[in-house]
């Protein structure tokens, strides 16, 4: 059956042949373990531990946070100069630049509240930004 580099032609048919009967009981030994388990599949530890360092290391927002902000009582930073710290980030890092409304979707789920002033000026409070960007930092008292 296998051809000069190894292939084996109609692989599937052969290995019904030669193992079908121990694949349909391991099939249904499996079933019977998730019924009994109400359902639900135990995440093997490993994987959960690699899950959550692969999220860590993905987390955009968090590492935008971490490198270029200081979150700090009082401190508030105009909306779209942040937006704008963060493009730049995201294009010296080599990083997908989200659109604006991902990026504030992003920061309200990560605690962050937004303020309009008159104007219609809308800031971030609690967070400014550090090194070069500091001018653009506000603070207020509440």
């Amino acid at each position: 059956m296998p051809k000069g580099n190894g292939e084996i032609l109609n692989y599937a048919e052969k290995l019904a042949a030669d193992a079908g009967g121990a694949i349909l009981q391991w099939i249904i030994d499996g079933a019977v373990m998730f019924c009994r388990n109400r359902f639900h599949l135990t995440i093997p530890y490993a994987i959960a531990v690699a899950a959550q360092e692969y999220k860590q290391r993905e987390d955009w927002l968090h590492l935008f946070l971490s490198e270029c902000c200081t979150q700090e009582y009082g401190a508030r930073i105009r909306c779209g100069e942040l937006y704008n710290a963060y493009k730049e980030y995201a294009v010296s890092t080599g990083d997908y630049c989200r659109r604006l409304t991902d990026f504030n979707a992003a920061m309200e789920t990560a605690g962050f509240k937004q303020l309009l002033k008159m104007g219609n000026k809308k800031f971030w409070i609690g967070i400014r930004l550090r090194g070069f960007h500091e001018e653009s930092c506000e603070y207020v008292s509440f």
